[in-house]
């Protein structure tokens, strides 16, 4: 099974890419081997089901990159020992999954450039725009790990 959870804050504009990016995967993988889970933040109990996936895709805003810009790399478990807070980052997460429940996924993070963070509850204006070729290039991910052998793909 594939885990895609898209986070971010729907209440900060550009923020809610990772949500906007889940919600369209989830119409298109609906009825197959895919789970989508969108979430404001990270939390210490997505750990749980992180274990029970394959192959981990988070989707998540970047104010570093230019806006629009995807970036799609590997995700390796943290080595620290740093304490679980309220909120989590993949690393670590992928860390507490093989810690807790003995599996350790695959992952991948797309980061996907952002314009604003301010408050708002729409995409900006340059982002919307982009939003088609963003979630293409999502899709092409999903796709290459599920017919990818061992369902690990490195895209």
């Amino acid at each position: 099974m594939i885990l895609v959870i898209g986070y971010g804050s729907t209440l900060r504009t550009d923020d809610a890419i990772g949500h906007v990016v889940a919600h369209a995967l989830d119409e298109r993988y609906s009825a197959s081997d895919v789970q989508i889970i969108t979430a404001a933040q990270l939390m210490p109990e997505h750990a749980a089901p992180i274990s029970r996936a394959d192959h981990v895709i988070f989707i998540d805003a970047n104010a570093e990159l230019p806006v629009g810009q995807v970036r799609i790399a590997p995700v390796a478990a943290a080595d620290s020992r740093a304490a679980l807070t309220h909120h989590a980052a993949p690393e670590s997460l992928l860390r507490s999954a093989g810690l807790l429940y003995g599996r350790r996924p695959s992952a991948q993070i797309i980061s996907i450039g952002a314009e604003s963070f301010a408050f708002g509850l729409s995409l900006s204006p340059t982002l919307r725009a982009q939003v088609p070729e963003i979630v293409a290039r999502a899709d092409a991910v999903v796709d290459a790990v599920l017919h990818a052998p061992g369902g690990t793909a490195a895209v």
